[in-house]
């Protein structure tokens, strides 16, 4: 470490290997690309004559066969040039999860070209991997989101939820502060800021007792969507929600009270919130705007100041105007969520297993440190040369010496952190001088880059300039006057002395400046900071012990865990030697809970094997969209046994921890999304002939019943039974995303705005038909001398049953019924509970109002009714049309989450409709 691994030995090794035969390739972190391009450039591209190549790729380039034989064409160009390819981790494995997303597809030409590339890379890549146990690291991995884009189950009552409980959090924090003055950071916002506060559960028992607040406040109904219990079933929600372990009796118990239902799964997201630990695992410190929950437009649109109500009186570049009016009413319930907050069916992923595979040529690693060995891929032999042994020690001495004797707790004394401007103070007084910041704890969080540089600039008068790297990985310089330049290019690059240097956490490794002789560092300590980090931070003053020297700084909550782990109390001074001791426990804590990954993903890459297109789906493709009750149910009996591979299970035995993960909090993942584009079609026969005849052909397979157009793999069951065998939908409404045969459109799923009618048959049948359909049949419609359009709300003249006009508006998630008497019309048709009800004595309804055939009333009872709940399909599907965006306080809204409704809920809906105009849907009869 320190001695010229990515500046001599990996430019040294590169031109040796680069002999015409071999394309050898530098894989570097992100971050570090750009420092090793110029490296090589600047060691081998002069006097060498060697050409350094640079190739990024995503999913995002729309590659085609002459591209991909070009993509071949500048590799072989590389080898024969004898060049050096220089590539980040995640280029490499988008390449390889490309080759196999084009042979799941129907793109034969370029999935043939890709794959032969990929053979051609196997046999000819001689990879040098700088910093290795990074770019290995069990962390990091690289996914293909395959298939089409879906809501999260349960949304959006799954993101209101979690809304309402940060609204208990904040809520309870104060008095939680006071009883827990160490145990929890807590920052107060002003009340009128539309800011969440920034709290930080710091010790196990404040967020035990957090937890425990939350669910006494859920159980007692303070939760919009959660109406309370009452007797044996309260105990077993209760322990369901706040206890990992609960025994299989409750969770029966709770199951036969609501399995099924919408409350079952609201319990599920509560448990996985509060029990299985979500709620504590996140930082609470994210400003988000006022939480609107109502999505009437007319109550949005009454809510907005006159001048806001039409479009030209927004002015986009008014701060005022989007922080008091705009953005507390197109919240994230209305924008961000709905759009966001999604998941796909299937995926395809890689890792740094995909990386370390074995090939043609063996692939050789550099890394300061030998703390990761232990999560290598087992591909992977780890070597320490006999001189290099002492390596560890030698850089722990040097962090022990006199000079690095210097440790400061950075918090207030009533627990608060500072911000980036109060912690710049504290260094600036500090002495001897601090002009390097290496933020290896990643406490600067409210400032980029550059504006912390800034910041710096006007606190220290006597530095001329600062530095710090920019968005694209760049050491950028900023000078005084407000200039900024490459450093590279930069006077200041040989006057050090005269700058102040920041280095953001992913730039303490691997970052290679030549720091004056005297120079001192501020280093910043963080939760789950390893050894391997900090001594890589820490050795980014490369004279470390030889006229370098640093100084630790650690909030609250660290300085508690060093002195737990030196078993000091508060008044004793810390030393390195305390910093090392705590850096070590996190490191054997990273090893332990990173091992389940470790092993999972090693048999993945295990099952998998080479690229081939005979049964690639069954081994690369894989689920990718998880159920609440795959998340969070106790135990599913019947799972999948896991693959055993010797070496895993024995590295596994050897660490004493688990194989098997059961949760992906601590994973990270960069996600690669291809979204799809809408095309038209030519309109069916079937439709003319309708149009002409009023009659649907035998057999046709234009038409689809509308409810069942929604069916797929994660669609609620549903009794097709009941519903009307006289409502369809074209083909062509149905299917709106190119190469998709499935009948369900997910996110683009249409409106419903066109409806033709006919009674030809004797029976009233209803087709909904695509825009396009509309346009391309309107001459063939107008000449109908029976066709005409009404609003489907308001048709005084038109015969069409009301258990038709019904269970259209069900389709189309239309969100407001037109009168009371609709409301118990729908409720005897769903077979849920109203107030029509209330003379039938004492009822035993289900916990989201649906009243099963055995407890029906005899006016309730009807021929085909339903015979489970179908509020669970039903959400399902005005989820899809509201596409995510909150409707709990809307008519249905009430309905599907098990409130009835009253009469004054009709009231205010009239009231709303003057002053806005709701969409009709249009229905031509013919």
């Amino acid at each position: 470490m320190g001695e010229g691994k990515s500046s001599i030995i990996v430019p040294a090794t590169a031109s040796v290997l680069a002999d015409g035969n071999k394309l050898v390739r530098a894989v570097v972190p992100k971050a570090l690309a750009s420092q090793m391009f110029h490296i090589l450039v600047d060691r081998l591209g002069g006097l060498a004559g060697r050409r350094i190549f640079y190739l990024p790729f995503s999913r995002s380039l729309h590659i085609d066969r002459s591209g991909a034989r070009e993509i071949q064409a500048i590799l072989e160009q590389c080898v024969r040039e004898r060049g050096i390819l220089v590539v980040q981790p995640e280029h490499i494995l988008s390449f390889k999860l490309l080759s196999v997303e084009k042979q799941l597809g129907d793109t034969t030409d370029i999935a043939e070209e890709l794959l032969q590339t990929q053979r051609w890379l196997h046999s000819h890549a001689r990879d040098i991997l700088d910093e290795s146990d990074e770019v290995l690291h069990v962390r990091n991995q690289l996914i293909y989101a395959i298939g089409l884009q879906r809501p999260l189950e349960g949304s959006p009552t799954r993101w209101s939820t979690t809304q309402q409980i940060l609204r208990l959090v904040k809520k309870h924090a104060p008095v939680l502060h006071a009883a827990f003055p160490l145990g929890v950071e807590y920052e107060h916002c002003h009340r009128h800021s539309g800011a969440f506060p920034h709290i930080r559960i710091l010790h196990l028992e404040a967020g035990k007792e957090l937890i425990s607040r939350i669910a006494q406040d859920i159980m007692d109904g303070r939760l919009f969507n959660f109406s309370g219990t009452r007797g044996i079933e309260r105990t077993a929600i209760h322990h369901f929600i706040v206890r990992i372990d609960v025994t299989p009796s409750e969770v029966q118990t709770i199951r036969e009270y609501c399995g099924g239902t919408i409350m079952w799964m609201t319990l599920l997201h509560l448990r996985g919130l509060l029990a299985c630990g979500v709620l504590l695992f996140v930082p609470h410190g994210t400003t988000i705007g006022a939480l609107a929950t109502d999505s009437h437009p007319g109550r949005t649109m009454l809510a907005l100041p006159a001048n806001l109500r039409q479009i030209s009186g927004v002015n986009t570049q008014s701060l005022d105007q989007w922080n008091q009016h705009l953005f507390p009413i197109f919240s994230p319930n209305q924008v961000v969520f709905p759009k966001e907050v999604k998941e796909f069916p299937s995926k395809l992923s890689s890792c740094g297993w995909d990386i370390a595979e074995g090939k043609e040529h063996v692939t050789t690693g550099f890394s300061g440190t030998n703390d990761a060995r232990y999560l290598l891929p087992i591909s992977t032999i780890q070597q320490d040369p006999d001189h290099q042994r002492a390596t560890n020690a030698k850089v722990l001495a040097y962090l022990l010496m006199p000079e690095n004797d210097s440790y400061l707790q950075t918090s207030w004394a009533d627990g608060r952190r500072r911000t980036a401007d109060e912690f710049l103070q504290l260094v600036v007084k500090q002495t001897p001088e601090i002009r390097v910041i290496l933020d290896v704890g990643a406490q600067v969080l409210e400032l980029q880059n550059d504006k912390f540089a800034a910041l710096w600039l006007e606190l220290k008068p006597d530095a001329l300039a600062a530095i710090y790297f920019d968005d694209d990985d760049e050491l950028t310089v900023l000078s005084r006057e407000g200039t900024t330049q490459s450093l590279l290019e930069s006077p200041y690059a040989s006057r050090l002395d005269e700058c102040v240097v920041y280095l953001d956490d992913v730039h303490t490794r691997g970052t290679d400046v030549k720091f004056p002789i005297g120079s001192r560092a501020a280093v910043t300590l963080g939760p789950k900071v390893t050894k391997d980090r900090l001594i890589q931070g820490c050795m980014r003053m490369r004279k470390l012990g030889h006229g370098h020297s640093v100084m630790f700084f650690a909030p609250v909550d660290v300085d508690r865990k060093i002195r737990d782990a030196a078993r000091k109390s508060d008044g004793d001074i810390i030393r390195p030697s305390d910093v090392l001791l705590w850096a070590m426990g996190e490191t054997w804590m990273e090893i332990q809970n990173s091992t389940p990954y470790w092993a999972q993903q090693g048999r993945d890459h295990t099952s998998r094997g080479e690229i081939t297109s005979q049964e690639l789906a069954s081994t690369w493709c894989q689920p990718d969209a998880k159920t609440l009750e795959q998340l969070y149910v106790p135990s599913i009996p019947g799972g999948q046994p896991t693959l055993s591979i010797p070496a895993i299970d024995e590295r596994c035995r050897e660490l004493g921890v688990s194989c098997s993960p059961n949760s992906n909090m601590n994973e990270e993942q960069e996600r690669e999304i291809v979204h799809e584009r809408e095309h038209d079609t030519q309109v069916s026969a079937d439709i003319r002939h309708f149009v002409r005849t009023g009659m649907i052909k035998l057999c046709s397979t234009t038409f689809a019943l509308v409810f069942d157009s929604l069916r797929d793999a994660a669609t609620p069951t549903q009794e097709q039974n009941v519903w009307s065998r006289h409502i369809f939908a074209t083909s062509d409404y149905c299917t709106v995303v190119k190469g998709q045969r499935q009948p369900n459109a997910g996110e683009y799923l249409r409106p419903v705005n066109w409806i033709l009618s006919s009674q030809s048959s004797g029976n009233i049948t209803l087709v909904i038909l695509s825009p396009f359909e509309v346009n391309e049949l309107l001459p063939e419609i107008r000449s109908s001398k029976s066709a005409r359009m009404r609003p489907c709300d308001d048709l005084p003249d038109w015969s069409a049953p009301t258990s038709l006009v019904d269970q259209v508006n069900l389709f189309a998630g239309q969100l407001y019924l037109r009168d009371y008497n609709t409301y118990l019309r729908l409720s005897r048709f769903l077979c849920i509970y109203a107030d029509d009800l209330a003379g039938e004595g004492n009822l035993e309804v289900e916990s989201d109002g649906f009243i099963t055939p055995a407890h029906r009333p005899p006016r309730a009872q009807t021929i085909g009714s339903f015979q489970n709940s179908p509020l669970p399909f039903l959400k399902y599907v005005f989820g899809l049309r509201r596409r995510g965006m909150n409707f709990a306080a809307t008519h249905m809204g009430k309905i599907l989450n098990g409130r009835s409704l009253e009469q004054e809920d009709f009231e205010e809906q009239y009231a709303a409709e003057r002053l806005t105009d709701v969409p009709k849907l249009l229905i031509i009869q013919l």
